[in-house]
């Protein structure tokens, strides 16, 4: 009756096996790897001035990326690594502001603003082997952000004193 060590009979499958275009393979140095990042930020912004002097600024922007990653890390057939990331980002916000005029006793400033944002994160990672186990990580994330916010000057002593007074509401649900 024999003994076989299976550690040792599939180190030796492994270091001893070749890749056809790079030649022989060591399973203690394999590392393989994938990155694909796509992105993209773009905004408009459009401002006019009222024939009364109020100014409007409205700006609206898209912030995105995607990022995909797959990585197989294996130093043994006892322990195998098969990674994936994938990441996806999207966010949309917009604003609208209203100005008055400046150099007037009272000076203005108003307006709201809606942001909108998903992110999609999947983590995983396979080890075959008895010491670590599957694992996978999901997390969806969609937020929202509304606010409306507003300031006034009260400017006095021909211009060498003001007072602001400003404030904003913010209504932020995130799942």
């Amino acid at each position: 009756i024999g003994m076989l060590d299976i550690r040792k009979a599939g180190n030796a499958f492994l270091n001893d096996h070749s890749d056809p275009l790079t030649g022989p393979v060591n399973a203690f140095d394999s590392i393989l790897g994938g990155e694909t990042i796509d992105n993209m930020n773009s905004y408009l912004d459009f401002n006019y001035t009222f024939d009364n002097g109020i100014e409007t600024d409205w700006l609206t922007a898209y912030s995105g990326y995607k990022r995909e990653t797959s990585e197989e890390n294996f130093d043994s057939p006892y322990y195998e690594n098969n990674q994936i990331r994938h990441i996806e980002f999207d966010q949309w916000s917009t604003e609208l502001r209203f100005t008055s005029p400046t150099g007037g006793t009272i000076e203005w400033m108003g307006g709201l603003f809606v942001q909108d944002t998903t992110l999609d994160n999947v983590t995983g990672n396979l080890r075959a082997n008895v010491r670590r186990g599957i694992r996978m990580n999901n997390v969806w994330e969609d937020v929202r952000w509304k606010s409306v916010f507003g300031t006034v000057t009260l400017n006095f002593l021909d211009d060498k004193a003001a007072i602001d007074l400003g404030g904003r509401y913010a209504d932020i649900a995130k799942n």
